[in-house]
């Protein structure tokens, strides 16, 4: 098979000079992907017994990913926030390394490598989604992000963990994986969307009251996944690393994403009519979770009628990214 898809299978602590243990990797054959797929209601998900995510794997998510990363980078305007750049520069006598963490199809990996070829960068994802064709300064890796990872103490420049808090139950292990693999001075650049309704702060406006059907979907959608032991941390990563302690320059951040055509900046029509298309997907994703809590599937047909009515018309809703960098002392 082309390409580099590794498997992980366990962790040794005999590390080599590179910072990486290699004991225990091997390439992914071509026979061995369905066996991290299972089929359920005509959605595909991955097979992992131990992985939380809840969200199905298959080509309609995977565009929906692929489309909410472009939308992302039409907002902020680059694929980081923070001194990105000149952490990276290149310096001589020393490999540059990143790691993302739940790279999914992994655009973000290949983008960013084109932008920095000479440093090398490393996807993790709990399924082989991403492209077989990687370019030469990216290694996509199968790996469970709860688990400790074969990354040496303090051998990464750069840990990016984007829409990671469905992958785990406690989001603290997250952080001290991350704190043990960053070198001194290098960055953790953390974004996650925030799981409520919200209309921009300029329009002062209560969604429970202008959105009551969409603010019912987010309501049960939370029910549901707090079921299944996952809690959304979006708003949240920078007190998390602050209490973790050893990291420096702590730098919250909040971005405003218009849903639907509303805005009058032209820029921001175009992206906001593309996420309500991407939001609408997600909904779709996010149901089979909701009706395992028992809800009627008529009662949820309406729901989502209701809700998906209420966004086409509403001026001012948008949808809240929290994004985070970080230094590690």
């Amino acid at each position: 098979m082309p390409g580099r898809i590794q498997n992980i299978d366990s962790y040794s602590a005999e590390d080599n000079s590179s910072g990486l243990d290699d004991s225990n990797v091997e390439e992914l054959c071509s026979d061995d992907f369905p066996s991290y797929f299972v089929e359920s209601n005509g959605r595909l998900f991955h097979s992992s017994r131990t992985c939380p995510y809840p969200l199905p794997v298959d080509t309609p998510e995977q565009q929906r990913l692929n489309a909410l990363h472009n939308i992302l980078f039409c907002l902020i305007g680059t694929h980081y926030v923070g001194p990105v750049p000149e952490l990276l520069m290149s310096e001589p006598g020393r490999q540059k390394i990143v790691v993302d963490m739940c790279s999914g199809t992994g655009k973000w990996v290949m983008e960013m490598a084109a932008l920095y070829p000479h440093v090398y960068f490393y996807g993790l994802d709990i399924v082989p989604i991403a492209t077989r064709y990687p370019l030469p300064n990216v290694t996509f890796e199968l790996h469970d992000v709860a688990e400790r990872t074969r990354y040496q103490d303090g051998s990464i420049d750069l840990v990016h963990a984007r829409s990671v808090s469905m992958t785990v139950r406690n989001y603290g292990e997250i952080i001290q994986e991350v704190k043990r693999i960053l070198r001194p001075g290098g960055m953790f650049v953390s974004g996650e969307w925030g799981q409520h309704p919200s209309f921009h702060p300029s329009y002062n406006l209560d969604p429970a009251s202008q959105t009551p059907s969409f603010s019912h979907f987010f309501q049960v959608l939370h029910r549901a996944l707090t079921r299944r032991g996952i809690h959304s941390m979006a708003g949240n990563v920078h007190a998390r690393l602050q209490s973790a302690g050893g990291f420096a320059d702590i730098t919250p951040q909040i971005h405003y994403l218009p849903i639907g055509p509303w805005s009058n900046d032209h820029v921001m029509q175009r992206i906001g009519k593309a996420f309500r298309t991407v939001l609408s997907r997600y909904m779709d994703s996010v149901r089979p979770i909701i009706l395992d809590l028992g809800m009627n599937e008529d009662d949820l047909d309406n729901l989502y009628a209701d809700a998906r009515a209420e966004v086409a018309s509403a001026q001012g809703l948008v949808a809240v990214y929290y994004s985070v960098h970080a230094r590690r002392m």
